[in-house]
């Protein structure tokens, strides 16, 4: 993970996060902070099961704010915290900690979000919304569905891990099975030769390098800060007419906003949730027991919905 931390483009103050799967195909989710101390660069990791993105940033926070009076509080804080039980979904606890400026201790509340409500905890849409145009957020909705290779590129990281979060999010309630990898250090570039399907995202100082290996044709490589795709595949599209265009027709409005907040991160989940329910919302009529009848479901599923479930479904 040390790797990951110190990997970067070279800004001052750098906030992003990773995700390391294991052999059993089980998630660790890293949280860095990177920033300048009269020490020299620092970075403070957290590695844990659990993707509780608004509990350790809260943390985070705390580690950049009591590190500007020394080391020794932070991992003054540090220690309490992981003396302290971890709360469960929906709950929160209270650290208290010696202060480094008063007299009275501080007290650091930390609260894990309820069930699935971690997603718009730590994801906002505003970077991808910002950088890539709609048409574009859409192909790659559609190749996230369609579990093609996909590549994210940025110049900074801040932008890349929030734009793959972003997209990443847009599949709730459903999540990604194949190689995801926010961040692909340089060295680990040969991933990208895999045949199978993977959501990766690298730094535009690894772009020469990356285009000079062999690649399989469908790879798709988009810049998000140019709002450029750097290989592009001519996939035919089999999202479904009718819900597409009700989806664009909520979203475009959304793109002109001089402004995305916290709201406009809510209706953008809804109206991809909505998206989905109208794909996949009558799939437990079709489970008996332990078993799905998928043939039975496309079957009697609407008919422009049936070409995205095939391809789902292969």
């Amino acid at each position: 993970y040390k790797s990951f931390s110190f990997y970067g483009s070279g800004e001052q103050r750098e906030n992003f996060s990773f995700v390391l799967t294991e052999s059993d195909g089980s998630k660790r989710f890293g949280y860095v902070r990177r920033f300048l101390t009269n020490d020299g660069p620092e970075a403070y990791c957290i590695l844990s099961a659990n993707p509780s993105f608004e509990l350790f940033s809260t943390i985070l926070d705390a580690v950049e704010e009591r590190r500007k009076a020394s080391s020794t509080a932070v991992f003054t804080f540090l220690r309490a915290v992981l003396a302290s039980s971890f709360p469960l979904p929906g709950e929160e606890i209270q650290v208290q900690v010696i202060s480094v400026t008063s007299n009275k201790p501080d007290v650091y509340v930390l609260k894990n979000c309820a069930n699935n409500d971690y997603l718009l905890s730590y994801v906002t849409f505003a970077p991808l919304f910002q950088s890539l145009d709609i048409a574009s957020i859409l192909y790659l909705f559609s190749a996230m569905l369609c579990e093609r290779r996909i590549i994210i590129c940025s110049q900074k990281l801040s932008t890349l891990s929030s734009c793959i979060n972003g997209l990443m999010a847009l599949l709730q309630p459903m999540t990604w099975q194949y190689i995801f990898i926010p961040i692909l250090p340089y060295r680990l570039l040969d991933y990208c030769s895999a045949p199978m399907p993977f959501f990766v995202g690298v730094l535009e100082s690894s772009l020469p390098r990356l285009q000079s290996l062999s690649l399989e044709d469908e790879v798709i490589i988009v810049h998000v800060d140019r709002n450029q795709f750097i290989r592009k595949p001519s996939f035919k599209s089999v999202l479904p007419t009718t819900l597409i265009n009700n989806l664009k027709s909520e979203l475009e409005p959304l793109k002109r906003k001089e402004k995305l907040d916290r709201s406009t991160d809510l209706i953008i989940a809804q109206n991809f949730l909505k998206f989905h329910t109208a794909v996949l919302g009558n799939y437990p009529q079709y489970l008996t027991q332990d078993e799905f009848d998928m043939q039975k479901f496309i079957k009697n599923s609407p008919s422009e919905c049936q070409k995205l479930l095939n391809e789902m479904s292969q």
